[in-house]
């Protein structure tokens, strides 16, 4: 016999945390870039990752459950940028929670 648990989805919400070890290989290899690296030296701007963060309680119990995120994202890139990444980082998560019934439409939903 197989138990099914019961998920129910407290939150969602958009997480960017800044990447504490970024991979700025691209501004350093390429000379059109280096007003760029210049600026990211001076700390005028930073990189962050992007994620989307469930909340359920599963049997009783609280998890939280995370997209992979995307990672290496200006920080300056604009509130748009950081959305539309964040509506592909919901996708993810749908895709993890899918076992536990929860849809994208409930994610969209809670967001």
């Amino acid at each position: 016999m197989t138990a099914t648990l019961t998920a129910t989805l407290d939150a969602v919400r958009m997480m960017t945390p800044y990447d504490e070890s970024p991979d700025t290989s691209w501004l350093e290899d390429q000379p059109e870039w280096a007003d760029r690296l210049a600026a990211y030296r001076r700390d005028e701007f930073a990189f962050v990752g992007v994620y989307a963060e469930a909340t359920l309680t599963v049997g009783g119990q609280r998890m939280v459950v995370t997209s992979p995120g995307l990672w290496g994202i200006e920080d300056d890139s604009g509130p748009e940028y950081l959305a539309e990444v964040y509506r592909e980082e919901l996708g993810e998560l749908a895709h993890l929670l899918a076992p536990f019934g929860i849809t994208l439409d409930d994610l969209t939903a809670a967001a």
